[in-house]
């Protein structure tokens, strides 16, 4: 269309359009290139990662954690290196982008203008003539999406960054997704009665952020009583609030979200033992094997026949309720939540694995709040 407007013309946005072509393909070809090798370094890594933990008692006895800590941390800095790589490349693709654009209006107005000048092209022809040429990089994007293998990688290679960066900081969460971006200051007064276990609750409760509280009630349903009103679940007078986030209809189920309840009886979806302990998130992979270790969930796991895979809620007699419990606990603190509730949690644990329980809890506690 160029062509038939401004004629010979058209050999500069031609020429333009290749010069941007020939480079787009060059850094696609680098940027794939770090894709392909920040995701083996995250394999690495996860690998790593895995032999670790299962030699971990090993490991202790040969005392090789200082040469094991300075392999992870080449691990991670050869990870971080491909990281800011395939970062430094999508952005580039950007600016380069514009700077083309700018390239291709510049030189399109200035061309035309001489044409028209010399009366080669008239002021409509000029017009069309550059609006034209502003559109013609655009499909030119397109080579650099074909160059890196497309969409696709790209999204992989984000994928595993994020598991890279993630993975084995230990409890670190994602703050810019959180409701709770820090442990939130929760006071709740109000008022509940249950005709069904006569269970009435005057509650006047302050926990500050970072507090841990413990709470005893005569009625064994009064504790659980006062979880549901916290957390919404049953009708109440008066208020319930998160800093200053009032518990309320439209935003039950999004603070709910961002509590992590563990109760006396393990409530566990059906899927195999990874998948419930992570949620199905691999981001979570590192901190659940991490958390297993401390609670001794780990040395259990690995005389199941199926390790890992075990398939949990298929059939409640099949796992020992203790075992099962543990995994209800991993699985909530994997959640690295800012308000944990614990509601009789440790009735099923025996006592070595409570007092791990225990001190979990103390090692969370400089972070969040803790009700039990």
């Amino acid at each position: 269309m160029i062509g038939l407007i401004a004629g010979k013309l058209v050999l500069l946005p031609i020429g333009i359009c290749l010069v941007f072509g020939i480079w787009a393909i060059l850094l696609g070809m680098s940027h794939r290139k770090a894709i392909r090798t920040l995701r083996t370094s995250s394999a690495q890594k996860r690998d790593f990662v895995d032999r670790v933990f299962d030699s971990l008692a090993q490991i202790k006895i040969l005392a090789v954690e200082i040469p094991l800590l300075n392999r992870l941390s080449r691990l991670y800095e050869r990870q971080a290196f491909w990281f800011r790589n395939q970062k430094q490349y999508s952005m580039t693709i950007g600016n380069v982008y514009g700077l083309f654009s700018q390239i291709m209006i510049g030189g399109v107005v200035v061309a035309g203008s001489c044409a028209v000048l010399d009366g080669d092209l008239s002021h409509g022809g000029l017009a069309a003539f550059t609006l034209l040429a502003g559109r013609a990089l655009e499909p030119m994007r397109s080579v650099y999406e074909l160059a890196i293998g497309g969409g696709r990688n790209d999204r992989d290679a984000n994928s595993s960054a994020r598991l890279g960066t993630d993975s084995f900081e230990t409890l670190s969460g994602k703050a810019d997704k959180r409701l709770f971006k820090q442990a939130p200051l929760i006071r709740a007064q109000c008022w509940t009665r249950d005709e069904r276990d006569k269970t009435v609750l005057d509650i006047d409760l302050t926990i500050k952020s970072g507090e841990t509280i413990a709470i005893t009630s005569k009625s064994s349903q009064g504790k659980t009583a006062l979880v549901h009103t916290l957390l919404g679940l049953r009708s109440y007078t008066g208020s319930v609030s998160f800093d200053k986030i009032v518990l309320g209809a439209t935003n039950a189920d999004e603070i709910r979200d961002q509590i992590t309840v563990i109760g006396r009886a393990p409530q566990l979806p059906r899927g195999p033992m990874m998948d419930v302990l992570s949620c199905g998130m691999e981001d979570r992979y590192a901190d659940v094997r991490y958390l297993c270790h401390l609670i001794g969930l780990d040395i259990l796991v690995k005389r199941l026949p199926e390790g890992y895979s075990t398939l949990v809620g298929d059939d409640p007699t099949k796992l020992p309720e203790g075992l099962l419990q543990q995994v209800a606990i991993v699985r909530g603190l994997a959640a690295n939540n800012k308000v944990i509730i614990v509601d009789d949690a440790t009735l099923p644990l025996d006592a070595r694995t409570e007092l791990r329980f225990t001190q979990i809890l103390k090692m969370l506690k400089k972070e969040r709040p803790l009700s039990s």
